[in-house]
């Protein structure tokens, strides 16, 4: 898996990659979480408490809609400020 575009905001994280029909998203997800906060509680003793959430969401997403999706997780500062995670 190689990502397109990786960002998020305070709370969140948002993911746009290609995923092999070879692998499972929640395989992938696994790893990930997995690797991630291993690496993060790595990085500063005052982190050794973090932990991602249960769950995740995921969407597929159509090709030609790939740029609206960069541009989308590029810019979640300006939408969060108009609109909180949980709205």
């Amino acid at each position: 898996m190689r990502p397109n575009k990786i960002g998020g905001h305070l709370d969140h994280v948002h993911i746009l990659c290609l995923l092999s029909k070879k692998v499972a998203l929640v395989k992938l997800l696994e790893e990930l979480k997995s690797h991630s906060s291993k690496w993060i509680k790595a990085k500063d003793k005052s982190l050794k408490g973090f932990y991602w959430q249960d769950g995740y969401g995921a969407f597929s997403v159509n090709p030609s809609q790939v740029d609206i999706v960069i541009e989308y997780i590029a810019n979640q500062h300006v939408h969060h400020a108009k609109t909180t995670f949980q709205e």
